[in-house]
């Protein structure tokens, strides 16, 4: 029965990765209409476009330790091309993903997702309120001065030193930027 399900999920992979060339195929097509002053021959395409809605493999954030962590590969499987997106999208679809909230439910887990993804340094949220991977906004992250990308900067090569809470840490250590001798210095 484990074959059968791993299977019925890969054939769901597929088809959604083939629907995803076929609107852009529908898109391609809108565009030459367009341009040669037709109307568009797919109006399903704009519709799916969007609710932002991605099929996702039940069990693809099954294995994720922690909300902020399986939201990060959401968004990964994303990609930049999709762009930033919801708190609520994000929270569907780590629910649809398998990943587990524990005892936290409904608002609870939406609450603890946003706190995540607030301390998350590889996380940013847009001034529109949706949420990417840092790495998509370097020009935006720049002009803001997030004080979370310096505490990314100054430890570099420590996280795994930081064994105990890496988010206290990283922000404890945001805060001594300058000081590069972090690590030796214990008097």
């Amino acid at each position: 029965m484990s074959d059968m399900k791993s299977a019925l999920a890969a054939m769901e992979e597929l088809i959604a990765e083939k629907e995803q060339e076929v609107a852009g195929l529908k898109k391609a097509a809108n565009t030459m209409a367009a341009a040669i002053g037709e109307q568009p021959l797919f109006a399903d395409v704009e519709a799916e476009g969007k609710s932002g809605r991605m099929k996702l493999r039940a069990d693809a954030f099954v294995d994720e330790r922690a909300p902020a962590s399986a939201a990060r590969a959401y968004l990964g499987i994303r990609g930049k091309a999709r762009g930033a997106t919801t708190l609520e999208d994000i929270l569907d679809a780590l629910q649809r993903g398998g990943y587990d909230f524990g005892d936290q439910k409904g608002e609870a887990a939406k609450a603890g997702l946003k706190i995540a993804l607030a301390k998350d340094n590889n996380v940013f949220k847009l001034t529109n309120g949706t949420y990417g991977l840092r790495e998509w906004y370097k020009a935006a992250v720049d002009r803001t001065g997030d004080k979370s990308d310096k505490a990314d900067e100054s430890d570099g090569n420590e996280p795994q030193a930081n064994t105990t809470a890496p988010v206290t840490g990283k922000k404890g250590k945001s805060k001594t930027d300058g000081a590069k001798s972090e690590s030796g210095s214990q008097s």
